[in-house]
């Protein structure tokens, strides 16, 4: 469930910005005013690359082209280009935002000892967070040495 979630606001956030970087770059260009009046398309500007490409076969009621840009080009967002560098992002990314959350769970657990005031049935309630958290924080390490055995491993064999 929190997986699909996390992969599914990933994917919001790497679409979305290369949606309106593009939007950004290349605007809709309007066919008529609101007077009615047929406009004339605009000159397309050089991109950033200096290829301006507009769609010929795409014209408008008064047989003109539309001048609608197609030099759309995607970015790469998490400016990776092998899996082994994808995977070690993830991993990275993955350690940076559980490890505020291990700390948290850590004071949480010290704060559940001091309020227990000596109750067995809270300091048990305590110490089963405390240990939760130290494993869950062995897990998140685990995880993070596994992955990077892997890829040493994977990158002696071919190199």
């Amino acid at each position: 469930m929190i997986r699909t979630i996390l992969l599914s606001l990933a994917l919001f956030l790497v679409l979305g910005h290369n949606l309106q970087s593009a939007m950004a770059q290349n605007p809709p260009i309007p066919s008529t005013s609101q007077t009615g009046n047929q406009l004339t398309p605009p000159i397309p500007s050089t991109s950033q690359t200096g290829n301006v490409v507009t769609d010929q076969n795409s014209t408008n009621k008064s047989g003109q082209a539309s001048g609608f840009l197609l030099n759309v080009k995607l970015k790469n967002p998490l400016k990776v280009d092998t899996i082994e560098d994808a995977i070690k992002f993830i991993v990275n990314t993955l350690i940076k935002i559980a490890l505020p959350v291990i700390v948290l769970f850590f004071i949480w657990s010290g704060l559940k000892f001091v309020l227990a005031q000596g109750k067995p049935e809270e300091i048990k309630k305590a110490k089963n967070i405390f240990w939760y958290t130290i494993i869950g924080t062995l897990l998140i390490l685990g995880a993070w040495t596994i992955t990077n055995a892997i890829i040493g491993t994977v990158n002696s064999i071919v190199n």
